[in-house]
């Protein structure tokens, strides 16, 4: 920086300013740093997770690394009328309290259509994958499901997202099993829709 006098004696400060490249190299930079730094809530790394985008895992020593971590936040997805009667339509599941509105508004306690509970569940997959991308598979096995349970029910157009931790991964002669210990968020509701273990078998090349 300099500084100079004007004609009216005023004092001119001459600043200079970087390149673009190097600006957005810096600015980049202290993004990185930030979003790695110790944070008492954790909100720090999870929005790491999401601005670096998908965990991406191409072999079982790269899934290894995550054992014990919180691998990511999915995106929030509307639970819509719509969506719920398409399941309804699906498993035969017709009850009043998940696509009747009218008469959900008058003796529902929660005065609206609810979301089947296994619909939440059948959700998981797809937020998942918004989590983490696996590479160089033959094929991926939804094994089992341990210690489920369903928290608070999800009102017709709530949101809901994934958070998901890689709580074990064992090889089974070359098949990676991931046990992830999950919960399923409702937007700005304290309680949780869904937590539990899923289970997923991994075959890699």
């Amino acid at each position: 920086d300099a500084q100079a006098s004007g004609a009216c004696g005023r004092k001119i400060v001459w600043v200079q300013v970087p390149s673009p490249a190097l600006f957005f190299r810096f600015a980049y930079q202290e993004l990185v740093r930030w979003t790695n730094s110790d944070c008492p809530d954790g909100k720090c790394k999870s929005l790491n997770k999401k601005i670096m985008g998908k965990v991406v895992i191409n072999s079982y020593e790269d899934f290894e690394k995550l054992v014990g971590q919180q691998i990511g936040i999915s995106d929030y997805v509307e639970l819509t009328q719509e969506r719920i009667n398409l399941f309804a339509d699906a498993t035969l599941d017709h009850q009043w309290i998940h696509v009747d509105p009218e008469r959900a508004k008058v003796e529902s306690p929660f005065h609206s259509t609810i979301a089947h509970g296994y619909l939440t569940l059948s959700l998981l997959p797809h937020l998942w994958n918004q989590i983490i991308e696996v590479n160089n598979l033959k094929m991926m096995i939804n094994y089992g499901m341990d210690k489920m349970k369903f928290g608070q029910p999800v009102l017709t157009g709530q949101s809901i997202r994934l958070i998901a931790k890689l709580q074990t991964l064992t090889n089974l002669r070359g098949v990676a099993k991931a046990e992830i210990k999950f919960a399923i968020e409702i937007k700005d509701q304290p309680k949780k829709a869904l937590e539990g273990v899923a289970i997923f078998l991994y075959y890699f090349n």
